[in-house]
């Protein structure tokens, strides 16, 4: 009996693992589940990936992450021209441009995570995909909406200041100077030496400036706007309501005249 139920075990345990990602089964440490195959290409006709062989145009970018090698991945949304665009640039150690991937559409709560040397483009809740350095879909698996998955995300997020890979430290930074504080993007990469000798690699620091200082006039520009429009409708109240005021106390035509 004893000897029944260890082999239903194995067997059990091995058709799990011929069968593959499964509710409750985990890919860099999320809960995930597999995904029909219908599922799997209408997810990946969505996205259209498409691995880049040139860099494309430098912008500051809002994920950081490096791998084990030292290879480091930044992500962003393309320029309003192309706001469904969406990249994933990956550069050595050196800061040399090494591959890259841009995908479509707007999928929300999405993190850019390694999983060894291939690119796991993570959406909690939802679908999410894996894929190897030469663009091969390696996996698509649904992400689980839970809190330990939340919380993953969260501390993911929190790992991606810098990193340190054989006495050489990779950091992003906002590189906006002053003006650093008023913004929670990213626009260059430092690569530091044993020695202490910093290199920016990636830099894109002029557009994330200008967008900054667009976004502050913006908002200063609609803050006085609210402040003239109060300020202006309060003259206009006190206006009205001194000239009723003046009406009220003047006295009836003929009222003052006195005939003798």
């Amino acid at each position: 009996m004893k000897k029944r139920i260890l082999w239903g075990a194995v067997a059990l345990f091995l058709c799990l693992a011929l069968l593959g990602p499964t509710a409750g089964a985990t890919l860099d440490g999320f809960t995930v589940e597999e995904v029909t195959e219908a599922e799997r290409a209408r997810y990946l006709s969505y996205l259209d990936i498409t691995r880049l062989k040139k860099e494309p145009a430098k912008q500051p970018f809002n994920t950081f992450v490096v791998n084990e090698n030292g290879y480091f991945a930044v992500s962003f949304r393309a320029s309003p021209a192309q706001f469904d665009t969406n990249y994933v640039l990956v550069y050595d150690i050196r800061g040399d441009f090494a591959y890259g991937f841009s995908f479509q559409g707007n999928i929300g709560f999405v993190e850019v995570l390694w999983d060894h040397d291939n690119i796991f483009i993570c959406n909690v809740g939802a679908s999410s995909v894996l894929i190897s350095p030469s663009g091969e879909i390696v996996d698509v698996v649904h992400v689980l909406e839970d809190t330990e998955n939340h919380i993953n995300f969260s501390a993911r997020k929190r790992k991606q200041k810098k990193a340190e890979i054989d006495g050489i430290t990779i950091a992003p930074r906002a590189g906006s100077g002053l003006l650093d504080f008023l913004t929670r993007t990213y626009s260059q990469v430092v690569i530091t030496d044993s020695s202490g000798n910093s290199t920016v690699v990636y830099d894109a620091s002029t557009d994330l400036l200008i967008t900054v200082l667009f976004n502050y006039a913006i908002g200063w520009g609609a803050i006085i706007a609210i402040i003239w429009i109060i300020v202006k409708t309060a003259k206009k109240y006190a206006k009205e309501k001194e000239a009723s005021r003046q009406e009220e106390e003047r006295p009836p035509d003929g009222s003052g005249d006195v005939s003798e």
